[in-house]
């Protein structure tokens, strides 16, 4: 199963992202960023950790909708996983090379 990001904006101004493919969420809105973004462009993206930090983003992963800590936390732990995804089948691949 796909880790899906979905970002739900609280404010009623839209929000745009440049380094996450020029993502916006408009004002109430909502939108997937894991479809428009790699997990690890989202994982880097200062802009909204800082957003999700000041309560202008929940993150929800498709059935919960994450607090501040647990939505860090999340995009973090996704990041890692498919990092670790990455590496297993590269290991596998090139045979631990």
């Amino acid at each position: 199963m796909p880790n899906i990001v979905i970002a739900k904006n609280t404010t009623v101004s839209g929000l745009y992202y440049p380094e996450l493919g020029g993502a916006v969420i408009s004002g109430s809105g909502q939108t997937t960023l894991s479809d428009v973004s790699t997990i690890y462009e989202i994982s880097l993206s200062s802009d909204l950790y800082t957003d999700i930090m000041d309560g202008k983003v929940i993150i929800n992963d498709g059935n919960t909708d994450f607090n501040t800590a647990s939505a860090v936390n999340y995009i973090n732990f996704i990041d890692k996983k498919t990092a670790l995804d990455f590496s297993i089948a590269m290991s596998v691949v090139f045979g631990g090379r």
